[in-house]
């Protein structure tokens, strides 16, 4: 019984480092793939927050371009962009003019800068202006 024993052992010399080169190798792709992947998800996670916060501003900004519309004010600067290298640009164009009302198109637009590209966001509306 202790001749086999020993033959066997002795037939498989390197076969444990050659195992646990493997062993290692699989193991190293494994975490190359799944720091890859993290990295990813890390950069579209920050990708998204960036659209998001604009979003909200947009929102904000353009609730209160419609709200003195509304009122019959003129339109006020805009609020500063939350957004890093961020930029802001609000347009009206008026568009048809009828009795006592003015029919005009407002868009907001944001560029800013977002790590390896450039992002943007634009919002348009119309607003009714009657004159008084």
């Amino acid at each position: 019984m202790c001749r086999n024993f020993k033959k066997r052992v002795s037939g498989s010399r390197g076969a444990l480092l050659l195992e646990v080169l493997l062993t290692v190798l699989v193991m190293s792709i494994g975490l190359t793939v799944t720091s890859q992947a993290f990295m990813t998800h890390l950069r579209a996670v920050r990708t998204v927050r960036e659209y998001s916060r604009a979003a909200l501003w947009m929102d904000r900004q353009m609730t209160g371009v419609l709200r003195q519309a509304a009122a019959g004010q003129a339109v006020q600067p805009l609020d500063a962009v939350p957004l890093k290298r961020g930029q802001a640009r609000l347009d009206e164009e008026p568009l048809e003019k009828t009795d006592g009302a003015v029919l005009t198109k407002v868009r907001l637009a944001v560029l800013w800068g977002g790590g390896r590209a450039q992002r943007s966001m634009e919002l348009e509306t119309y607003v009714l202006r009657r004159s008084p």
